[in-house]
């Protein structure tokens, strides 16, 4: 152990050198000796020592209370002062400087010893509670924690913190010298004192945890409160430090919010998680993982392990699981996939697909093992039907070509036939003559009239019917309709007519020239059959949400009707029945058919009407329309006195849309605002567009400049989205940018300002919208209105719905009995129709072509909720829902389900109603 440097500073050589020999003896070392105030503080600067001996009386200037001023400036060091005098002039000197002790001349070696151990141990004392108060005082400002000391009547006497917490309340003023229910709110307050009383009670620490509501926000405490003793072991008060929380608990609510979300999604997905802890030999699952193996609740509840697994997974697999298993852990591979069968408790086989992966310890043994199972039983079953599908693909094409050879072939002599009965017409012919020439012309408008059936036929077979919606006028169309067919009705001393009731829109978005198309096979038919009386077409309106109209056409005549045996063999392929007169009408017997094909390809149902007894047959068909933008008519002249009240809104326009139909018509809008209007096909040609604006810049051929873009949100090549965050990198200012959609749900929540466009429209456009969104945001404030929410419904509400609305059945039945009408006809109607749908559906899902499946699924909501298939209607709902969103791997998951549901109905529908008949009479 080190020794004690001591300084001794005595003018008198005898009393230093006695001092010197006592400390010695004491085992203290001494350095050097001063005799005067100089020489003392300059060896005190140059050894340090840990304690000095300083006479008061000194020669010189300075006397030894002036040293010692001087050298504890800079220096922590006990002084024992050495004095003759002890007069209160004196001792008040000495006591200002605070010395360590003093000895009165003369004095003995017992006194100079005691009085040298306790300074040095006093000073020793004094550095080691500086010490820790300062690491108690540091300790406390690094921590954001706060620590109160409450004395036995509940009372704040000290407040520690390292940071000031936003909290007002918990500044030092508002805490000290106030009770706990002045600081605390009056529930906190409660909890407080209680666990101050459990402290107080039970002598050992106690925690309490709460939160405090102010100023709109919330925060979160955790305190703990511990007995504060003194030297005596008594009691006076409690420490309770204070943590805030907040954060912690925010994290906690994120993190199970971010689990909830997980399950949600893994199970709305189909996907099965589990975690195999080899050390703990644990397993944990999720509830889908259970339910994708079909294990029971008594195997969950005795702790599923692997063992268990291997057990379900088919007798075949079992070994190359093991082997897969056995290579992945002694390879120590981090990933690994498997597919595999399973047996379910009922022994049926489905397909699994499993994916891992495995972390190892240091050692290289397993740890963790965290395993995805998703059930591809339908994949794999789609396998051979993909092979199915591709044949059938392949046969098609192979049919369309040569029919499109037969056409190639037969329409070139009929045409050279055609033109040689023209000439012959123009010559000199007899009667005789004249009747031959006019059955060859019927002869070859009647071979015209097969082909077109045939290759119309065989385009819809092969799939290559494509649907090509436009804005048309639905009034216009009928009236050209009347002026063709009426000379037609006119020979046959019939009345033809039609009838559109004022709430179907003027202008309407479908395929034109199909609709055309069959009006005009049905309106044919109808001549065709009626010898008096008339022939009717009328429009109305089924149903109407938002811009989607179901509209009605039915085409009714007063002919002689149709047996009730033979409506079912009318939409057959190649069939036709007799009239009346037992003449067989001329035609391929496709006409009804190929009608069916087109009103199921856009959407729609067709169906009949007829008794036979009370004459006459209506023909009907619904579709699915949009309601177009523009509704304005060529006739109307106080629309038009409408366009001209409003302000030219001059400005320049880009307009981003694919569709050639949207770009004319919105530019024709636009052109009659007073807009000068630019066309990009898609985001790439927008981008490089706006590019050629800024290298422009020396204004050679005029500065291009866009006071606003309307931008569709899906387009090839580069989406709308993709496009607006190319443009905002590029260019610091962009003028404000409307996205133009058909999805709903992008414009709910105005989640388009979330993707950065300033305003949206939801096609399609409608003039007033867009004109008044153009005006806001070129220069007027814009305002925002609330988009329809969309229906919610899930997977988990399918099961809750029954599989047949008995209401909208027994309305079903009512009617077919008021008719007359033989209910099981249209039940194999629906049939028919169903398993059409889903052979194209699946040629949709093979081709990748995302309107057609559309097309068919709104085709299914139709079906089935006419025929109060409920189950199967929500499950076409939620696909249809998919597609809208562009989610169609999502919407192509569902087709299994969708062909359950449907084999359920068809199932109930006949053990209730067609085996039944005595049911079908309620």
């Amino acid at each position: 152990m080190l020794k004690k440097n001591v300084l001794i500073v005595e003018d008198d050589a005898i009393i230093a050198n006695f001092i010197q020999l006592k400390l010695e003896e004491m085992g203290y070392h001494v350095p050097s000796k001063a005799r005067n105030a100089k020489q003392a503080i300059e060896m005190a600067e140059q050894f340090q020592p840990d304690l000095i001996l300083m006479d008061v009386m000194l020669e010189g200037e300075m006397d030894g209370i002036q040293a010692v001023e001087e050298i504890t400036k800079t220096l922590d060091i006990p002084v024992i002062y050495l004095t003759a005098s002890s007069d209160e002039n004196t001792i008040g000197r000495l006591m200002k400087t605070e010395p360590h002790g003093f000895l009165i001349k003369p004095f003995d070696d017992r006194i100079l010893s005691s009085a040298v151990h306790i300074a040095v141990y006093r000073h020793k004392t004094k550095k080691e509670l500086f010490d820790t108060k300062e690491m108690l005082r540091t300790t406390i400002e690094s921590i954001d924690d706060m620590v109160f000391s409450i004395d036995n009547k509940g009372m704040f006497t000290h407040y520690h913190s390292g940071n000031k917490h936003q909290l007002n309340r918990f500044q030092s003023e508002n805490v000290v010298g106030k009770s706990i229910v002045e600081v605390f709110p009056a529930e906190v307050a409660e909890k407080i004192q209680e666990s101050f009383q459990w402290v107080k009670d039970f002598k050992e620490p106690h925690s309490v945890e709460f939160k405090i509501e102010e100023k709109d926000n919330i925060w979160w405490f955790r305190t703990k409160l511990t007995l504060r003793k003194d030297l005596n072991g008594n009691v006076p008060g409690i420490t309770m430090v204070m943590s805030d929380i907040t954060q912690n608990k925010n994290m906690h609510q994120e993190l199970r919010v971010s689990q909830d979300k997980l399950n949600e999604a893994q199970n709305i997905a189909g996907l099965g998680s589990c975690d195999i802890f080899y050390r703990e030999n644990k397993v944990v699952c999720n509830d889908m993982y259970f339910k994708l193996l079909d294990i029971d609740d008594k195997i969950r509840m005795n702790n599923f392990t692997e063992e268990n697994l291997l057990e379900i997974i088919h007798p075949e697999d079992r070994s190359r699981y093991k082997m897969l298993k056995k290579r992945v852990m002694e390879e120590e591979m981090n990933e690994f996939s498997i597919n595999f069968r399973v047996l379910d408790r009922k022994a049926n086989v489905r397909y699994v697909h499993m994916a891992g992966q495995i972390r190892y310890d240091k050692n290289g043994e397993p740890e963790r093992m965290t395993n995805t199972l998703q059930d591809v039983t339908w994949q794999k079953n789609s396998e051979k039907l993909r092979q199915d599908v591709e044949l059938a693909r392949k046969t098609a094409e192979m049919k369309q070509r040569f029919f499109a050879r037969l056409s190639h072939e037969i329409r070139n002599p009929v045409n050279g036939i055609t033109g040689l009965l023209q000439l012959l017409e123009r010559t000199r012919l007899d009667e005789e003559q004249k009747s031959y020439t006019q059955a060859l012309q019927v002869a070859s408008d009647t071979l015209l009239n097969l082909l077109n059936d045939v290759l119309d036929y065989s385009k819809i077979e092969s799939g290559m019917m494509k649907i090509k919606p436009c804005d048309f006028s639905v009034r216009k169309s009928l009236k050209n309709l009347q002026t063709y067919f009426t000379p037609i009705a006119l020979e046959k001393n019939l009345e033809f007519r039609y009838k559109v009731p004022d709430d179907i829109p003027q202008n309407i978005v479908a395929d034109e020239s199909k609709i055309l198309q069959v009006l005009n096979n049905l309106i044919s038919n109808a001549l065709k059959f009626t010898r008096r009386g008339f022939v009717e077409v009328r429009l109305s309106t089924q149903s109407r949400v938002n811009e989607e109209l179901n509209l009605l056409v039915e085409v009714e005549d007063s002919g002689s009707g149709i047996k009730s045996e033979d409506q079912k063999e009318l939409f057959k392929d190649f069939s036709q029945l007799e009239n009346e007169t037992s003449i067989k009408v001329k035609g391929s017997g496709l006409g009804l058919s190929i009608c069916r094909q087109l009103v199921t390809l856009m959407g729609g149902e067709i169906g009949v009407r007829s008794d036979e007894s009370k004459k006459g047959t209506t023909f009907w068909f619904t579709l699915p329309v949009l309601i177009a933008a523009d509704q304005t008519h060529n006739d109307e002249k106080t629309t038009e006195g409408k366009e001209t009240e409003r302000k030219n809104l001059n400005c320049s326009v880009l307009l981003v849309e694919d569709m050639i139909v949207n770009q004319k018509v919105i530019k024709l809008i636009l052109e009659a605002m007073g807009c000068n209007v630019a066309v990009a096909s898609n985001g790439q040609q927008a981008v490089e567009m706006f590019r050629e604006t800024a290298i422009n810049a020396f204004n050679i051929f005029g500065r291009i400049h866009y006071d606003i873009i309307l931008m569709d949100q899906m387009m090839p090549v580069l989406d709308g989205l993709t496009a607006l965050q190319i443009l905002k990198k590029e260019h610091e200012k962009l003028p404000p940018v409307i996205v133009l959609t058909a999805d709903e749900s992008f414009a709910q929540n105005n989640k388009y300002l979330e993707s950065g466009f300033d305003d949206c429209i939801i096609k399609p456009v409608k003039t007033d919208d867009l004109y008044q969104k153009i005006k806001n945001l070129t220069g007027q404030i814009q305002t925002l209105t609330n988009e329809e929410k969309l229906e919610v419904f899930s997977l988990e509400s399918v099961e809750e719905k029954p599989v047949i609305n008995n209401t909208t059945l027994d309305l079903i039945i009512k009617n077919a009995r008021q008719n007359n009408f033989d209910i099981g006809l249209l039940f194999e109607s629906f049939f028919e129709d169903m398993e059409g749908i889903y052979q194209q559906s699946l040629t949709a899902i093979e081709m990748n072509d995302h309107n057609a499946l559309r097309l068919i699924v709104m085709t299914v909501k139709g079906l089935s909720g006419n025929m109060g298939a409920s189950q199967l209607h929500l499950v076409a709902k939620l696909m249809d829902r998919y597609i809208r969103n562009d989610q169609f791997e999502e919407a192509t998951a569902l087709l299994p389900l969708l062909t359950e549901k449907y084999s359920v109905f068809k199932s109930t529908l006949e053990t209730q109603y067609l085996k039944a008949p005595a049911e079908t009479e309620r």
